[in-house]
């Protein structure tokens, strides 16, 4: 084989030539951090710049690592000079961090070519700008450490500020543990002094129901707003005209008690103040037999949620009839927080011509302020009844007549049999008379039936819960199966997830919720569990007989 020396030293020297004609073309790529030396939490700019074309546009990903990326901006400048062009490009990243520091900026690839590594120096707190000098300051207060569970904790979330600021978002409160979070009211502004500088205040306040007993810590909150400065250098080529600034508040920790061994109430309320009472009409001692007498009952506290307000106990004389109308509820918010009244109408038919007498009512619940239980009652009151009784056979006949009518009866139908036959009206006689109330309630009845649906048809589906018979068929069987498995806590979010689907109420979040709004036995039951949940009787709940309510096919939200 011949060797030509003379041919190996030119492709030597071309290789040669080869890879420093490379490393002259390759772009030399600087990095330049404004300002120098950038906070903590705050955000600042990292610029590459280029002077010469590089291979490929950068790949940030392994600087994502270090900071977040807020923006970015590309520029681009091309210059002719003596016939020749120069091109420059600059990438322009608004960057944050949260931890002061040393931090270092890996080196980042373009295509072939890559900028230098680089560790910058983060100030914080310590070293840099303390809160008080800051501009910015974020804080959070409760006005109770030791709440009863489910008592009423009111947050106080307050902003204090010295700079201009814009496009502020605040995150909501969150807590380690089961709580219940609503806001309260409208937001607040205000000026104040502390260490002889003036502030702006933004309030904002909520109310927390904490739902178990023990440690609850209620997080942080974080606060990303833009600074506006109040000064520019003339030598800086990037002004910042916003700067994003991020700061969180402290944090605050609740020790939440049980319920007190002393309560002996059947449902816990913890409540500031709490009234109950009735009205009466007509509101008179003597009354007559089978005119209705109307008993509206309003229950009224203060720093409870109407989800927890339970319903009224009302014992009945014998010799009259009965018709609850549906509860009616409401919430208000005041400056000590939410309060919360509930409102039930009866309907009693005296049918014995006598002296009634309905006995003293009474709700137990715990003064928050004076730490003890106490009772609100509602009176005795008697009612002398004149004018014949309801007789049997008076009532086999209105029944009889309700009976033959087409449609099932009402309870505004049952009312007016019972006044007829009560008044000794013959039901032969009136029967036309019956038949046309009858007709009339029906006729009422079903053109709202057929408005509501209508209503339903025409109502968009909640997104969150999609088709509800699907939903409803995935979450039966999650209540039940906590059931089986005897695990009480799992047995309240299975349930609670059930009745946002059944009832379409995607703000139901207790079961004081739940029991106001489902039929016997099944309120009963879950108002058993609840208080289980959160009483002194861990145990106590009958999983078989809340198995067996939640299966009755007759068990029906309304």
């Amino acid at each position: 084989m011949v060797i030509y020396p003379r041919f190996i030293l030119t492709s030597l020297i071309a290789v040669l030539l080869a890879t420093l004609a490379g490393v002259a073309l390759a772009a030399e790529i600087d990095l330049s951090v404004q300002p120098e030396r950038p906070l903590a939490n705050e955000s600042f700019r990292l610029v590459f710049s280029a002077d010469e074309a590089i291979d490929a546009e950068p790949n940030f990903s392994e600087l994502e690592t270090v900071v977040e990326i807020l923006g970015r901006n590309r520029q681009t400048s091309i210059k002719w000079i003596n016939g020749k062009n120069s091109q420059s490009t600059t990438w322009i990243l608004e960057v944050i961090a949260p931890t002061p520091g040393a931090l270092s900026i890996p080196a980042i690839a373009f295509g072939r070519d890559r900028s230098r590594a680089t560790v910058i120096e983060l100030r914080g707190d310590g070293s840099g700008i303390p809160p008080t000098n800051s501009g910015l300051q974020l804080e959070i207060e409760v006005d109770n450490r030791t709440p009863y569970v489910q008592q009423q904790v009111i947050l106080t979330a307050r902003l204090l500020r010295r700079v201009e600021i814009h496009d502020a978002k605040l995150t909501d409160p969150s807590t380690s543990t089961d709580t219940i979070i609503k806001r309260l009211g409208k937001d607040a502004t205000y000026q104040t002094t502390r260490n002889g500088k003036r502030y702006e205040v933004f309030e904002r306040r909520y109310s927390i129901f904490p739902q178990t007993s023990g440690t609850v810590t209620i997080n942080p909150l974080l606060l990303t707003t833009q600074i506006v400065p109040t000064s520019r250098s003339l030598f800086n080529p990037f002004p910042q005209s916003l700067r994003t600034r991020r700061i969180q508040s402290n944090a605050i920790v609740l020790e939440v008690k049980p319920i007190p061994p002393s309560y002996t109430g059947d449902t816990w309320l913890p409540a500031r103040r709490l009234r109950l009472r009735d009205d009466w009409s007509p509101n008179e001692a003597n009354v007559n037999a089978g005119e209705p007498l109307t008993r509206t009952v309003f229950l009224w506290a203060d720093g409870l949620t109407a989800g927890q307000l339970p319903e009224v106990p009302i014992p009945l004389p014998a010799g009259v009839k009965i018709y609850p109308d549906q509860p009616q509820t409401s919430e208000q918010e005041s400056a000590t927080g939410y309060s919360a009244i509930r409102q039930q109408k009866y309907a009693i038919i005296p049918r014995v011509a006598a002296e009634l007498l309905f006995p003293e009512t009474s709700i137990s619940w715990w003064n928050t302020e004076t730490d003890q239980m106490e009772t609100a009652r509602l009176k005795a009151r008697r009612f002398m009844v004149q004018g014949p009784s309801v007789t049997e056979s008076s009532m086999s006949s209105a029944r009889a007549d309700d009976q033959s009518a087409p449609l099932a009866p009402t309870i505004g139908q049952s009312i007016a049999t019972e006044i007829m036959a009560a008044r000794g009206y013959n039901a032969p006689s009136y029967r036309y008379v019956t038949l046309a109330i009858v007709c009339l309630v029906g006729w009422i009845a079903t053109a709202f039936a057929w408005w509501w649906r209508s209503r339903r048809r025409a109502r968009s589906e909640p997104a969150s819960y999609g088709d509800t018979p699907l939903a409803l068929a995935r979450a039966r069987p999650e209540v039940l199966g906590a059931c089986k498995a005897d695990d009480p806590a799992g047995t309240k979010r299975a349930l609670v997830a059930w009745g946002r689907v059944a009832l379409d109420d995607p703000r139901l979040s207790t079961l004081g919720d739940l029991i106001a709004r489902v039929g016997a036995p099944l309120d009963k039951e879950i108002r058993h569990l609840d208080r289980c949940l959160y009483g002194n009787r861990a145990g106590s709940w009958d999983r078989k007989a809340l198995h067996q309510a939640f299966k009755r096919g007759d068990i029906r939200p309304h």
